[in-house]
C-alpha cells in the first residue's frame, strides 16, 4: 500500500515538522492572490482563495508545503473600488524575490507559484528567472 503524501500548511507546522516534510518532499506551493473588489457576488479574497484551494489539492496528492497566500500585489482594474488593496509593483516583487531565496536556502527544490490574480505574471516574469 502506498504511503500517504506528507504535506502541511507552512504557518501551522512546527519547525521539526517542516524539516521532515522538506526532507521527504522539498516542494513548496505558494498561492498568489490579491484583496480586491470583484463585484457583489464574490469575496474580496477570491483570487487567493482559488489559488490556495488548488495548491492544497496538489499538495495532498504529491506532498510538500503550502505557504500562506501572498495577498499583497499590484495591478488589475479594480483599484478605484472600495476594499481593494494594491501595492507598488516593486514592493510586491521584492517580497517575492526575498521569499524565493529564503525558501531555497531552507531546502525547498521545487517552488510552485500559482497566481490566482493574473497580473502577477508580470512580476513573476521579472523575479523568478534568477532563482532557476
Amino acid at each position: 500500500m502506498a504511503m500517504a503524501a506528507a504535506w502541511g500548511r507552512y504557518e501551522q507546522l512546527r519547525p521539526d515538522e517542516l524539516a521532515a516534510i522538506v526532507q521527504r518532499t522539498p516542494a513548496a506551493y505558494w498561492p498568489l492572490g490579491l484583496l480586491e473588489h470583484h463585484g457583489w457576488h464574490l469575496p474580496v479574497g477570491f483570487d487567493g482563495l482559488k489559488a490556495a484551494a488548488v495548491c492544497e489539492q496538489v499538495a495532498t496528492r504529491t506532498g510538500g508545503v503550502v505557504l500562506p497566500v501572498m495577498w499583497w500585489g499590484s495591478g488589475g482594474g479594480h483599484g478605484d473600488f472600495r476594499w481593494t488593496h494594491y501595492q507598488q509593483p516593486q514592493a510586491a516583487a521584492a517580497m517575492v524575490d526575498d521569499t524565493l531565496g529564503q525558501l531555497l536556502r531552507h531546502g525547498f527544490r521545487a517552488i510552485v507559484l500559482l497566481a490566482g490574480h493574473y497580473p502577477w505574471q508580470q512580476i513573476l516574469d521579472q523575479v523568478v528567472p534568477p532563482h532557476r
